[in-house]
């Protein structure tokens, strides 16, 4: 979980949030909370967005790691471990890598030189 400095709340999913567990996701239960791998939440806990994934990418089973500069947000996700960037204005970005995993990530808020994969 990250939080940008207008407070907006951004929390990333892995798995079990994705996917359910304890009822959530299976017969009868509700959807889960995190099934988008992706969700922002205004400060009374309110979902103000939920992650689609931009064309040509998988939708996020897992985010494996998350960061937040200046008020875009940077993941790194299951299956394909893409770099993502989320701008708050304006499309997302995805440039591919060659991690297998990925447990941490670290952005200084610049964007990487070259053509993204999706945008």
């Amino acid at each position: 979980m990250q939080a940008t400095t207008v407070g907006q709340l951004w929390v990333a999913y892995r798995d079990e949030g994705v996917d359910g567990s304890h009822g959530w996701g299976g017969p009868g239960g509700p959807e889960p909370i995190g099934s988008a791998g992706l969700v922002r939440f205004d400060l009374d806990g309110c979902r103000q967005w939920a992650s689609r994934p931009p064309a040509g990418l998988d939708p996020i089973g897992d985010a494996s790691a998350m960061n937040v500069a200046d008020e875009d947000v940077w993941l790194c996700c299951y299956p394909d471990f893409p770099l993502v960037r989320l701008p708050t204005a304006g499309p997302s970005q995805a440039w591919p890598t060659w991690l297998g995993g990925v447990r941490a990530l670290a952005v200084d808020g610049r964007v990487p030189s070259g053509d993204p994969a999706v945008e």
